[in-house]
């Protein structure tokens, strides 16, 4: 008689034991959390920041956000002005 036609009764009390999967836990390796010391005292000042001169800056690429640029900018063509749209997406995709 073969292990895969036996019956559970016949399983469990075999002299054989029956050994299950081992099941592995994937860890994450935990980040460690750097903070200033007392004399490293934060000054934003010395951070390097790209700046520029827009009319209107829209947070966000999703659909809403897209829709919003567009329909300004056809409002730029329909009343002679020019205006700088500027779309800002923290994503890697715009549009979503």
């Amino acid at each position: 008689m073969s292990f895969l036609t036996r019956t559970p009764r016949a399983i469990a009390s075999s002299s054989r034991t029956v050994s299950r999967p081992r099941l592995y836990a994937i860890v994450q390796p935990r980040l460690r959390r750097t903070y200033a010391t007392a004399e490293e005292k934060f000054d934003p000042l010395t951070i390097e920041r790209d700046s520029d001169e827009v009319d209107v800056c829209i947070v966000g690429g999703g659909p809403a956000g897209l829709s919003a640029a567009i329909r300004l900018k056809q409002l730029e063509q329909e009343h002679g002005r020019e205006i700088r749209v500027v779309v800002l997406e923290k994503g890697a995709e715009i549009g979503e």
